[in-house]
C-alpha cells in the first residue's frame, strides 16, 4: 500500500497503519473515536453516496484501474467496478455503521 494518507469516508486523515488497526478492531475502535469527538458522522444521504463512490474510486485505483472523476460506481455493471462499490459499502458499514444502500433508497424516494 502507498504511504500516502487516506481521507477516509468521514473526512478524517488516517494513515494506512491506523486504518488497518481500526478495521481489525472493528466498530469498537471506531465508536471510541466518535465518542472522543474525533469524528463527525453527521452526513446527508447525498454525502454518503458521494463519499462511498470516492472510496470505491480509490479501491478501484488500487487494482490499477481508473475512471473519470464523478463516475458512479453505484450504477456500475462491470464486475471490477461492482466489486469496488461493494468494498466501499462494506467499509462504510464497518467504519461508520452506515449502509449506503439505505442512502441510495432514500435518494430514490426524493
Amino acid at each position: 500500500m502507498d504511504c500516502e494518507y487516506l481521507i477516509v469516508i468521514t473526512g478524517v486523515r488516517i494513515d494506512p497503519l491506523t486504518l488497518y488497526r481500526i478495521a481489525m478492531s472493528g466498530r469498537v475502535a471506531f465508536a471510541s473515536l466518535i465518542s472522543a469527538g474525533a469524528i463527525n458522522v453527521a452526513r446527508t444521504d447525498h454525502q454518503i453516496v458521494d463519499q462511498t463512490n470516492d472510496l470505491a474510486r480509490r479501491l478501484y485505483r488500487l487494482r490499477g484501474y481508473a475512471v473519470a472523476e464523478g463516475y458512479r460506481f453505484d450504477k456500475a455493471t462491470h464486475p471490477h467496478e461492482v466489486e469496488a462499490w461493494r468494498g466501499a459499502c462494506e467499509a462504510q458499514i464497518l467504519l461508520t455503521g452506515t449502509d449506503p444502500g439505505d442512502a441510495l433508497d432514500n435518494l430514490d424516494e426524493e
